[in-house]
């Protein structure tokens, strides 16, 4: 199975959390890696600040049919990572 060219994609986002709320659930950090690549997640909270990252590594551009299953394995978790939510609520006054 061709998927293009091997790759690494990172994101580093910042997320600022507003005055009067509070971080009240953040996405879990998550590392998955099998033959075909990785999935790294790390959230860290600083202050008003959350710190969302995360690198996807693709080794292969061709996935022997073999190690098809690990591709679709760590898609689903690319998948699943990219829904977590992140909540805040409303701080008690």
């Amino acid at each position: 199975m061709a998927v293009g060219t091997p790759f690494q994609e990172d994101k580093n986002i910042r997320f600022v959390i507003p005055d009067g709320f509070r971080l009240k659930q953040a996405p879990r950090d998550l590392y998955i890696e099998n033959k075909v690549g990785s999935l790294q997640v790390l959230t860290h909270v600083s202050g008003s600040n959350l710190d969302y990252f995360s690198r996807l590594i693709i080794r292969k551009g061709s996935v022997p049919v073999e190690e098809v299953q690990s591709l679709i394995t760590l898609l689903s978790e690319v998948n699943r990572a990219s829904k977590e939510p992140i909540l805040l609520e409303e701080k008690a006054k």
